[in-house]
């Protein structure tokens, strides 16, 4: 069974499989990289870059749900994947959990 598994997987042909369907290299430099995403930072002055940047991400992902799954409408925006805490809730809570901690 294990060398049918073998002949089988030797066989698969998919993207990401031995990096089959992927670029060679990078496409762009680290440098390149970092000056791509902050094109945006001026047209969005009251949105933190940090926050921009996962905006970006997210979108980026949602076009990559898309093309993998176009019968399906993808908005991922709607979704809370990080929360801003206030400074002294955090503080409350985790001095709270320390002097609870067993």
């Amino acid at each position: 069974v294990a060398e049918a598994v073998e002949r089988v997987l030797a066989e698969v042909c998919a993207p990401g499989v031995r990096r089959a369907g992927l670029p060679k290299a990078n496409v762009y430099s680290p440098s390149q990289l970092k000056a791509l995403r902050s094109r945006i930072y001026p047209f969005t002055p009251a949105v933190a870059p940090v926050e921009c940047e996962q905006m970006a991400l997210l979108h980026a992902f949602e076009q990559l749900l898309e093309r993998a799954q176009p019968e399906r409408h993808w908005r991922l925006m709607d979704r809370n994947y990080r929360e801003l805490i206030p400074r002294e809730f955090l503080v409350r809570t985790l001095a709270l959990a320390i002097r609870e901690e067993p």
